[in-house]
């Protein structure tokens, strides 16, 4: 408040502290160049913040943002159907040419929920994923009857709920007998 100021850096700045912990702060940089700065960032910091200021002799402004704070999934795994659905990674198999096989790719975390996806080469394979928890998302690539061909073919799942944060990915090879 620097309505009994000629000066704004000198007035009263007021944020609730049980919500933010002193971790806001209007940081003005020069008139009319003024904003909000939040420390350590985390995810219940998310929502709707309100601004408003208050002119000794103009009316009241109020402004408003909605603020999506971003977290990158945490944690990412394969499973595979011929293990019955222990973990898998790396070179996985050996499969016999003609069997069915289905991967799973399970991803824990991430706000928003993470787009996961099966990609061979710069190929996408599949990129419809599943909610199985309120934390897990996941997406079952089937590879119809092996063969021969399929020996070193090397897959690889991406979780990714951002451009502004690394996808998560983890690759498996498939050998054949």
């Amino acid at each position: 408040d620097a309505r009994e100021s000629s000066n704004l850096y000198s007035g009263k700045h007021w944020a609730d502290s049980e919500q933010l912990d002193r971790r806001a702060n209007l940081q003005v940089r020069r008139p009319g160049q003024q904003g909000l700065y939040l420390s350590r960032l985390t995810e219940d910091d998310a929502g709707e913040y309100r601004c408003r200021v208050d002119f000794k002799s103009s009316p009241t402004r109020n402004a408003r943002i909605i603020l999506e704070i971003i977290v990158p999934p945490r944690h990412i795994l394969v499973t595979s159907s011929w293990e019955e659905g222990r973990i898998v990674s790396g070179r996985i198999g050996p499969y016999p040419e003609g069997a069915d096989l289905t991967l799973a790719c399970q991803v824990t975390g991430g706000s928003p929920r993470p787009s996961v996806t099966w990609w061979q080469g710069a190929s996408l394979m599949d990129d419809v994923s599943e909610v199985t928890t309120e934390q897990v998302t996941r997406n079952l690539l089937r590879l119809p009857r092996l063969t021969g061909d399929d020996l070193f073919r090397k897959l690889t799942c991406l979780a990714a709920n951002s451009n502004l944060t690394a996808p998560l990915s983890t690759a498996v090879s498939l050998d054949i007998a």
